[in-house]
């Protein structure tokens, strides 16, 4: 197989032109494993600044796994919410952006938004439940 094709920038930083899925797989499966790449182009800007492909990995599974634990404890507390309408409203509470939050949020981020979330319904329930016993 080829090796990936990589611009280098003014500050030494390699940035991949061809052979993402390679490079990524290689990160996911093998962190630290370094590979052979082929310099295409020296470029007069630096790249340093851009995201590195272990900074961008999918999911990684603890992450997944908690975040989904985290999910299925929303029924307890927020029975008529959907799915999707539960998904939205945490990458929106994660960014605050807009609607193009849930492409872009980040694992962490939204897994931080799910369990501040949770903790306010939590309270919600408790304090409901408060109320009705009173």
């Amino acid at each position: 197989m080829p090796p990936p094709w990589v611009y280098r920038g003014s500050d030494g930083a390699l940035m991949l032109s061809d052979g993402v899925t390679r490079a990524t797989r290689i990160a996911k499966l093998s962190p630290g494993t370094t590979i052979r790449v082929e310099v295409v182009r020296t470029l007069r800007v630096p790249l340093g600044h851009f995201p590195t492909i272990g900074a961008t990995l999918p999911m990684n599974p603890s992450d997944r796994d908690e975040l989904l634990h985290v999910l299925a404890r929303f029924g307890e507390h927020a029975p008529d919410m959907r799915f999707g309408q539960l998904i939205a409203n945490l990458a929106f509470l994660a960014r605050a952006g807009g609607p193009s939050d849930i492409w872009d949020v980040e694992d962490a981020e939204l897994l931080a938004a799910a369990r501040s979330f949770l903790l306010d319904l939590e309270r919600r329930s408790a304090a409901l439940a408060s109320a009705a016993t009173s």
